[in-house]
């Protein structure tokens, strides 16, 4: 059974989620994963870990939006990231290889190559379309707020932070 509402309202939270999450400039679209046994809070206890780090080795500030997400007993996160300092250092300037390799379990670090096409993805994953259930957070609201890319909202909407 799922927690998710009927399809048609998913398609529509889909929609207007997709669009929310176009208001910004993505640099990095993270999957981090689980073993089967592992609890949320572990879970999130190692994300917490792992983001931290990079933020006091790389010198950035982290704006990232995080979706949990639960399919067929395992639990993964997928991320999408900006980072930056007031020097001019941004996550493209960083190793995606070197933070996969700091991740304890198996890791993918990608840099966005089609916003749309991470937003859209993480979206599907977030209203139930690739997920038994998920759920989301937003860390470093402050930078998120300072990288908003300004929008005309069309049909939807929707504002989360």
């Amino acid at each position: 059974m799922t927690e998710y509402p009927s399809q048609e309202h998913q398609r529509i939270y889909y929609e207007a989620f997709k669009e929310h999450l176009s208001q910004w400039e993505w640099s990095w679209f993270v999957t981090l994963t689980f073993p089967e046994d592992t609890s949320y809070e572990s879970a999130r206890r190692q994300f917490d870990r792992w983001r931290l780090d990079i933020i006091d080795e790389e010198r950035l500030q982290l704006g990232i939006f995080l979706v949990t997400s639960h399919k067929a007993g395992i639990l993964h996160f997928h991320a999408l990231l900006i980072g930056r300092n007031r020097h001019g250092k941004t996550l493209l300037d960083c190793s995606a290889q070197r933070w996969e390799v700091a991740w304890n379990h198996h890791a993918e670090i990608k840099e966005v190559e089609s916003n749309e096409g991470v937003c859209d993805y993480t979206a599907q994953h977030f209203r139930g379309f690739k997920s038994d259930w998920a759920e989301y957070d937003f860390y470093g609201i402050n930078l998120l707020e300072q990288e908003k890319i300004p929008y005309i909202a069309g049909d939807f909407n929707v504002d989360i932070l």
